[in-house]
């Protein structure tokens, strides 16, 4: 599973990931600890190469690219801000859980643009299956 988040603490962040088996593109909000999907697609790794989380206008927008450029981002969906966006940070996950061979996670080209914040940036890579192996 590997996940793009922003995040303020384990009950308020949105998330898009891929998970699952046929693999699945998601987005969600979690409010409060209260979960609420914001849309899901057939995952395509061609077409889901790249992933947003950005925010407009009191909106925040989840989308995908193949290639990262002006014009070729696809919404996976939006929602009204369910909190500061100053007050998120970014964190990036890639885990797998008893996977005997889950390939390769990889986070390029990671920018953080036109906020103000105070938060530091954080990855996450997790062996759930033997936390003590990262």
């Amino acid at each position: 599973e590997t996940s793009l988040l922003m995040i303020i603490d384990g009950n308020n962040r949105i998330r898009v990931n891929v998970a699952g088996s046929p693999q699945t593109l998601y987005s969600h909000k979690i409010v409060g600890g209260v979960y609420t999907q914001i849309g899901s697609a057939a995952y395509n790794s061609t077409n889901h190469r790249w992933l947003s989380i950005r925010e407009a206008g009191g909106t925040i927008y989840i989308e995908t690219s193949p290639d990262g450029s002006a014009g070729s981002w696809t919404q996976l969906g939006n929602v009204a801000n369910p909190f500061a966006v100053t007050s998120m940070y970014p964190q990036l996950e890639a885990y797998a859980n008893n996977v005997a061979s889950p390939g390769t996670g990889i986070f390029d080209n990671f920018n953080i643009e036109g906020v103000a914040t105070t938060r530091i940036p954080r990855m996450g890579f997790m062996n759930h299956s033997n936390p003590a192996i990262v």
